[in-house]
């Protein structure tokens, strides 16, 4: 099957990205002023990619190019198909009950909107900001942190951005692409 020229670059075996993290945290410390901020770089390649029960699969490994450690993920497992596009944080290969369990959940990027379900425990949204195509999805009851909100924003040229919020307090990650040196 072929990809659609949107979604490609994302299934480009060996394609790298450099990405700037930001942790903004919070140190429950009020000496310390009550919030850290670390930075570093991060440099991910797409390692796996494959076609697997009528989904195209790719694995992207991320590695720090500091000292510290990474900030997640460590891994992003990207599938696509009939039903859109969907960017899981994960660490373990994805497996046959992976891919179900995938399939049940509704992708970020949805060719058509799921409707409204006021009992799910997560929601997605889509927008587009310009030349990006961004998703968020808010999930309670995700953590011992309370909601949690997970936003990824895509171009022509892959993944753009990442947001992992603790939306109650302690914890925002962010990703943002750099231009490769």
């Amino acid at each position: 099957s072929d990809l659609p020229p949107h979604v490609a670059p994302l299934f480009e075996a060996g394609r790298s990205f450099l990405y700037e993290v930001r942790d903004d945290v919070d140190t429950h410390d009020p000496e310390a002023g009550g919030r850290t901020e670390t930075n570093q770089r991060a440099k991910c390649v797409i390692e796996v990619v494959g076609e697997r029960s009528h989904l195209w699969l790719a694995e992207v490994s991320c590695v720090t190019l500091d000292e510290e450690m990474l900030l997640l993920p460590e891994v992003l497992h990207v599938a696509f198909g009939a039903a859109g596009l969907w960017v899981e944080l994960g660490s373990a290969p994805v497996t046959d009950e992976g891919l179900a369990e995938l399939r049940d959940t509704p992708p970020l990027f949805a060719r058509v909107p799921p409707p409204a379900d006021p009992t799910a425990s997560c929601t997605t949204s889509e927008e587009r900001r310009g030349a990006q195509r961004c998703a968020a999805r808010l999930c309670r009851d995700a953590s011992p942190y309370g909601v949690q909100l997970y936003e990824f924003c895509l171009d022509a040229g892959g993944i753009t951005s990442m947001r992992l919020e603790n939306v109650n307090g302690p914890r925002v990650v962010t990703w943002q692409r750099i231009p490769m040196r």
